[in-house]
């Protein structure tokens, strides 16, 4: 669809060709780095709940799948290279909290950023009792002193585990769906990628739950209790260390959680200082446009509609913007524009497909 866009007044645009293309080969980056992060992070879950399936025969046989599958993730280039992803998503998650103009978001995009954000502090726990503990504490963890932990000892962790598992696959599949979307082999496809969508997690689940049982009954044997914690090197000490850390781990990321909010505010009261300018829709409606925001994000934090399969990414070259005056004050195409044009074999002429890519405003 095509949308007449006029602005009076100046708009913040980049003040040089270079720092235009400075900042496009920054988004770039950025994108892909959010995509290649979140395809590792897949990975390591698609190999955890693997193992959980696993169960399904009996606990040691899915410890013998969990060492197998995550024997690369054991190692130090595994070990950093799972650190490096999860710090990148999670870093890009608050970015793109703190670099929006306006948070009016599709319930669909809304959701993702939602359950994104609340995986940390649902997997805290576990990671430290686990990943965390093993390195600097000495522990020996392994399924049956997980198990034992979480159905015996402190039994509501198994609805957190529940609610960890189900949160990270979902914001996983509504983000694998919006970015096949505009793949042309996806529709063929996505009656049996959604089947399995459904299936991984069930499965993993319900053997979960098969494998809690199984040490719930083991646990009614006498001493068998203490001598797996034993053989885990789990002890009061390193329990409570686990605990203290998984606060500290939570304090921090709830900073976190703040800093791009705070942010948005500081930056709001700025902007509001100054006389932001004008963006004119073709239905005839003004608005407000603050500095570095999108045509995309304006239209939705003024409740006009507009189609955006890729949801403001930049990828599908659904949105459109005429440029009726001033042409030559625009930057050439770079960063995301550049790609989504080479993709489709365009040019720019006088309609652009960069509506929704970060930072620009035509005028």
């Amino acid at each position: 669809m095509t949308m007449a866009a006029l602005a009076s007044g100046e708009v913040a645009t980049p003040k040089s060709a270079r720092a235009a293309h400075l900042v496009a080969v920054a988004q770039l980056v950025r994108a892909r780095a959010r995509l290649l992060s979140a395809l590792v992070l897949l990975s390591f879950v698609l190999c955890h709940l693997a193992s959980h399936i696993a169960l399904i025969v009996s606990v040691p046989v899915a410890q013998q799948a969990l060492d197998n599958l995550m024997s690369f993730w054991r190692t130090e280039i595994g070990t950093y290279l799972l650190a490096t992803a999860l710090a990148a998503h999670v870093l890009n998650a608050l970015w793109s909290v703190y670099v929006r103009r306006h948070l009016r978001l599709p319930a669909w995009e809304l959701a993702q950023l939602s359950l994104g954000l609340s995986i940390p502090p649902l997997l805290m726990l576990h990671i430290v009792g686990t990943k965390i503990s093993d390195r600097f504490l000495g522990t020996a963890s392994a399924y049956h002193s997980v198990l034992i932990l979480q159905w015996v000892a402190t039994p509501w962790l198994v609805y957190l585990q529940f609610a960890a598992v189900l949160t990270v696959w979902t914001h996983a599949c509504v983000g694998l769906h919006f970015w096949l979307r505009t793949k042309r082999w996806y529709p063929a496809w996505r009656p049996a990628l959604g089947a399995l969508g459904v299936l991984i997690p069930s499965l993993a689940l319900a053997r979960y739950v098969a494998g809690g049982n199984q040490v719930r009954r083991e646990a009614q044997t006498p001493g068998f209790v203490a001598s797996v914690f034993a053989d885990a090197r789990e002890t009061r000490t390193t329990i409570a260390q686990v605990w203290h850390m998984a606060f500290v781990g939570l304090s921090i990321y709830a900073g976190l959680i703040l800093l791009p909010f705070a942010g948005r505010g500081v930056r709001g009261v700025v902007y509001r200082m100054n006389r932001p300018p004008q963006l004119t829709h073709a239905n005839g409606r003004t608005m407000a446009v603050l500095p570095g925001t999108t045509v995309l994000e304006t239209l939705r934090a003024n409740g006009i509609p507009h189609a955006s399969v890729c949801g403001g990414r930049a990828r599908c070259t659904t949105c459109r913007i005429r440029v009726l005056s001033r042409q030559d004050r625009l930057p050439a195409p770079a960063g995301l524009e550049a790609a989504a044009l080479a993709r489709i074999g365009a040019t720019r002429v006088c309609v652009s497909p960069a509506s929704c890519a970060p930072g620009r405003i035509f005028r």
